[in-house]
């Protein structure tokens, strides 16, 4: 794919020019209707890839790679990451919040909505993390590969397991349709 240029840049503007015409609507006819039509559909997206991951053999692998903590591996440098991810996490979700915040109804809630979206993206960190860490060890590759895992070990691990070619298309739908959501 990065070998052909031109469709590199045809792919890219093709992406863009959706992007912008959902922002030229406006918040509530863009940008709002079509997170209201994308967000359950990553979300049942995910799910699926995430009880997909359930029937493999490295299930039980991602949960401890996951979930049991190494307290040997924390060391000064992997801090200094973490609290870069976390500024730069509540930088960028800030100027959001500032952004939408504007367009807000009265009778909104905000602890409910703000307890709503802690929940839901703690639900697709974990679903995600479920779902590619049960493939990586399902056909023993290595889950420190970081941003490599996305796009050349996934895909070599989806096409080897059954329906591989199906699920490897759902989870890049997923990708493109988070990114998508990005952008917006």
């Amino acid at each position: 794919f990065l070998a052909n240029p031109g469709l590199l840049i045809f792919n890219h503007s093709l992406f863009l020019f959706m992007t912008m015409t959902v922002v030229a609507a406006g918040v509530a006819k863009g940008l709002e209707r079509l997170n209201n039509l994308l967000m359950p559909v990553l979300y049942g997206l995910l799910v699926l890839l995430a009880l997909y991951a359930m029937t493999t053999s490295g299930f039980g692998a991602a949960l401890h790679w996951l979930f049991m903590p190494s307290f040997e591996n924390v060391t000064a440098s992997v801090v200094l990451h973490a609290m870069g991810h976390a500024f730069f996490t509540l930088a960028v979700g800030a100027c959001a919040l500032m952004a939408y915040g504007a367009y807000m109804p009265d009778e909104q809630s905000l602890p409910k909505a703000a307890c709503a979206v802690a929940v839901l993206d703690i639900s697709v960190a974990l679903l995600a993390g479920i779902a590619i860490f049960s493939v990586v060890f399902a056909q023993g590759m290595d889950p420190a590969d970081g941003p490599g895992l996305m796009f050349v070990t996934l895909p070599i691990a989806f096409s080897e397991l059954p329906w591989g070619s199906l699920w490897l298309s759902v989870f890049f739908l997923l990708l493109l349709l988070a990114t998508w959501t990005s952008a917006i």
